[in-house]
């Protein structure tokens, strides 16, 4: 993606976060997946640009639910906009939760780490790992057996295992990363 600044803006405000990491698949015999790490976000931090000269962007993906029977879940992608790059969510593997994303280079910028994802408990799958706020989404959950997406950069959840002769369910997808620019022209 590319923004391209109006001749009279030389400012904006960046609103972005990387993609979540998926969701645990659960196991047989009661095993529930942990949750995926949200992604690295940004919020409503002014740069300065050059008017009327393209700024390029990448969307991060969030990462996949691993399959039941606990298979991992896959890490989410980066996103990027001009010399920024946040980093997605750690997918959740082996019953560790995922990691949330970080890049100790944008600490310069106040970016956000983004939660690492719950451990599993009780019949369920882990929280995915959520946003800071909640305009910036919740990390997946586990309802009825089911794991659910994260919305925006968070986690997904993690799936619940099956009693025996159940069925293992997949951990829930990480949400995709977005970005969000903000400024004012003709003032």
């Amino acid at each position: 993606m590319s923004w391209t600044p109006p001749a009279d803006v030389s400012q904006y405000v960046l609103t972005a976060g990387a993609g979540g990491g998926g969701g645990e698949g659960g196991t047989s015999g009661s095993n529930n997946g942990a949750g995926g790490g949200a992604g690295e976000f940004i919020d409503r931090m002014p740069f300065t640009c050059t008017p009327s000269v393209a700024v390029t962007g990448f969307v991060g993906a969030g990462g996949s639910g691993g399959a039941g029977g606990g298979s991992a879940g896959t890490d989410g992608g980066d996103t990027t906009f001009g010399s920024i790059t946040l980093n997605g969510g750690h997918g959740a593997s082996g019953g560790t939760p995922g990691i949330g994303g970080y890049n100790v280079a944008n600490a310069v910028y106040s970016a956000w780490r983004g939660q690492s994802g719950g451990r599993y408990g009780g019949e369920n799958g882990g929280a995915g790992g959520g946003g800071l706020f909640p305009s910036f989404g919740h990390g997946g959950t586990t309802n009825g057996g089911v794991a659910t997406d994260g919305l925006y950069g968070a986690g997904g959840g993690g799936g619940s295992g099956s009693s025996a002769g159940g069925t293992d369910r997949s951990g829930g997808d990480g949400g995709d990363g977005f970005i969000e620019v903000e400024y004012w022209s003709g003032l």
